[in-house]
């Protein structure tokens, strides 16, 4: 399920309702007016909100690929309290479009850059990783790879 998108699929639909507009409000149309109407609609769409009206949880694990253009890079598996702080890791300046889905119980992003295209995944993590990460050192590498287990991940759902 898509929880937000700046990629518009469907740009005649967006434009007629940009035209529409102007034509009730009795204005002239422009290249400028409808780009700004595009945005406008963008800024009234926020990733934020749909992530809060998801389960909550303790922790969550954010896991990744970056496409550079120099090839693939794996991130380092980050662990927090805050979904959305893990995401906005996600969303550096480079990214142009990115797209939020709820897949299976977890979140997946893509953002879309001038190299290509990120892919993170943002997991959450159940009672048993919660105890697992108060009896061990959570900035041990060892520890956080075992987070990636499933046994570890539970299902987000609204």
């Amino acid at each position: 399920m898509k929880l937000y998108s700046t990629i518009i699929n469907d740009y005649d639909e967006l434009r007629k309702e940009y035209l529409a507009d102007c034509e009730e409000i009795e204005i002239e149309p422009t290249e400028d007016g409808e780009i700004e109407y595009f945005n406008e609609i963008l800024e009234l769409c926020d990733w934020r909100d749909s992530i809060s009206e998801l389960d909550v949880f303790n922790n969550y694990a954010l896991v990744g690929t970056l496409w550079l253009w120099n090839g693939e890079k794996q991130i380092e598996i980050e662990v927090s309290s805050d979904p959305i702080e893990l995401i906005e890791k996600c969303l550096s300046d480079s990214i142009n479009d990115i797209e939020i889905s709820l897949i299976n119980g977890k979140i997946e992003i893509e953002a879309h850059h001038h190299d290509g295209c990120n892919y993170f995944t943002l997991i959450a993590l159940n009672k048993r990783a919660d105890i697992y990460i108060l009896n061990n050192d959570i900035e041990n590498d060892d520890v956080l790879a075992k987070l990636e287990k499933p046994y570890y991940h539970a299902k987000m759902a609204f």
